[in-house]
């Protein structure tokens, strides 16, 4: 993943912290005529949907989460199984743990 400075920030831009993804809803520089400057900035959990309001000092490096974003449509519950809007493909197929008796 990209760390990228706060310096940086968009809105929208996806940041990996180490609670969780969250989106850049709203950011603002703040230079104090006293004292370092920092970064205010509201955060939506990916998750959840809750906003966070967090404050980084200026210049810090941040790790940018890289998303892939596609249309899906689910189908039915089949292990894990979605299938893409346009082309069905199976994505994370999922195949339960032999039981014990299997084994054998």
């Amino acid at each position: 993943m990209p760390a990228i400075s706060t310096n940086d920030l968009k809105n929208g831009i996806t940041l990996e912290l180490d609670i969780g993804l969250f989106q850049v809803v709203e950011f603002q520089h703040v230079k104090p005529g006293k004292g370092s400057a920092f970064v205010r900035s509201k955060l939506r959990n990916l998750r959840t949907g809750n906003i966070l309001e967090r404050t980084f000092n200026a210049g810090i490096r941040v790790e940018q989460a890289l998303l892939d974003k596609k249309d899906m449509q689910f189908l039915y519950r089949d292990g894990a199984l979605l299938t893409a809007a346009a082309v069905i493909q199976r994505i994370g197929d999922y195949r339960p743990p032999p039981r014990f008796h299997e084994l054998w």
